[in-house]
């Protein structure tokens, strides 16, 4: 017999599941903090870190792309923004596709791509220097930032010390391979150990890792300046204008300008072939943006930039007019006006010619004899039209090429060389270039230079032997 058990059956209410306002409430309240705690990465990633209680040295004028910066005490790289302060100590690097202004001291600091300087005090602690350990940078001292009471900018490229002067422009790159710093308008002091060089404008000095000069062809670009930027209009292009200096050239060289509106110089190409002076002016007319330029000489890439065109606001000027009722007139008649042309840009001079009747003549050798009589060497030669000064340089010739040992700036057409100990045996180039100086002493004018070869066929000298003579002792 089968017996059934019967279960009863239990109702259970299902439970209310409707959307609260504490719900409410901590949805909001996490999104908060999720905002707040965004903002805070953001401020961190993106803002410049300013020191409390500490005098900037100077501040970011223009940005492009990725410029980074890391404080003496700090290990984190900020982002530099512009009107960012920068300090003392400093490390500042410029990423690839990247460049920087900064105002120090009235002076104007450019730093191109790939490049890392350090802001620190000069060796009196007086001045700002720039350290720069790889890359490029150029360096402006106006008139007016020295007459206001600034030191201008010191550069340090591996201990090799530039001073630089009131209304000086400089360029400069240092990298594994070697140094280059090139003077744009002024005159600057060059210091290597107890080499102390005085560099004039349109001078370059080109250094291998162990500080060997090299002296191949170049050449030194003196406008456009470095990085320089320039403003155009809606209705008017950008005249830019090229000016440089060929230094150990021949007369009959020639050498190519590029511009391009890209790195490859494959868009918006333009091509300026067989220049042999030392100044052009485009005639073309620059979009806005970013422009890249070469000098070429038999291939090799002498010497390369970039400018920026930036487009310039016009205003807008809204003339508000209140109606006024007048008698009815007849009109005048119509006034024609002439615009009056602008005048001509002015022209530019060709270099000076090379002075001639250079004295002592190539091939000529001095002997022991004329040294113990002479006991100085006089170099001369014919003045040149338009001259007001000379600059006379002394080389060493070897097979590694010429370097340089001694430079003069004369204003007569003769120097003489007292200090016959810089000379010793071997072959020598003496060099001379006229130029034209203004009445603050900068060179607005350079010349062509002629060199002259001469041998110093004297003794080498010999090591001084001295015999031993041992210990004497007396009774």
């Amino acid at each position: 017999m089968t017996t059934v058990q019967r279960v009863k059956s239990r109702y259970i209410e299902p439970v209310k599941t409707g959307f609260r306002f504490r719900d409410l409430s901590v949805v909001i309240l996490c999104l908060f903090i999720f905002a707040y705690s965004l903002n805070l990465f953001w401020n961190d990633l993106f803002n410049t870190i300013n020191l409390q209680n500490v005098d900037p040295v100077g501040t970011i004028t223009i940005r492009n792309n990725t410029v980074q910066r890391r404080l003496s005490d700090r290990v984190i790289w900020d982002r530099l923004i512009l009107e960012s302060p920068v300090y003392l100590g400093d490390l500042i690097r410029v990423a690839e596709m990247s460049s920087a202004t900064l105002n120090i001291g009235g002076s104007q600091l450019d730093i191109g791509e790939n490049t890392l300087i350090r802001i620190q005090p000069s060796a009196d602690g007086e001045g700002v220097q720039i350290e720069l350990s790889s890359g490029s940078v150029g360096i402006t001292v106006t008139e007016e930032s020295v007459n206001q009471g600034f030191r201008p900018l010191s550069l340090n490229m591996n201990g090799r010390i530039i001073e630089t002067t009131a209304g000086t422009s400089i360029t400069a790159s240092a990298s594994d391979e070697g140094t280059a710093i090139q003077v744009n308008e002024g005159s600057v002091i060059f210091t290597d150990g107890d080499t102390i060089i005085e560099m004039a404008e349109g001078e370059k000095m080109a250094q291998d890792s162990e500080g060997t000069q090299i002296t191949l062809p170049s050449l030194v670009v003196m406008q456009p300046h470095f990085n320089a930027n320039y403003e155009k209009s809606a209705m008017q292009g950008v005249n830019v204008s090229f000016a440089w200096n060929r230094l150990h050239f021949k007369d009959d060289d020639t050498i190519r300008l590029e511009i391009a509106a890209d790195r490859n110089f494959s868009r918006d190409l333009s091509v300026y072939n067989n220049l042999d002076s030392s100044r052009v002016s485009l005639e073309k007319i620059m979009d806005a943006g970013n422009w890249n330029w070469r000098f070429i000489y038999e291939g090799e890439v002498m010497a390369s930039g970039r400018f920026t065109v930036i487009e310039k606001e016009e205003p807008v000027i809204i003339q508000r007019t209140e109606p006024v009722i007048v008698a009815q007139e007849p009109a005048p008649p119509e006034t024609i006006v002439q615009e009056t042309p602008l005048p001509p840009p002015p022209a530019v001079l060709p270099p000076l010619s090379v002075p001639l009747n250079r004295m002592p003549a190539s091939g000529h050798v001095f002997g022991i004899e004329q040294i113990r009589s002479a006991r100085n060497i006089v170099f001369s030669w014919s003045g040149v039209q338009g001259a007001n000064a000379y600059i006379v340089t002394i080389f060493r010739q070897s097979d590694a090429g010429r370097r340089q040992i001694n430079r003069e700036i004369v204003t007569g057409t003769n120097w003489t060389l007292s200090d016959l100990s810089i000379l010793e045996r071997g072959a020598f180039v003496w060099q001379v270039e006229a130029i034209y100086r203004n009445t603050y002493g900068s060179i607005e004018r350079r010349g062509r230079q002629g060199d002259n070869y001469f041998t110093m066929d004297v003794p080498a000298p010999r090591p001084v032997q001295k015999n031993d003579p041992g210990v004497l002792y007396g009774q």
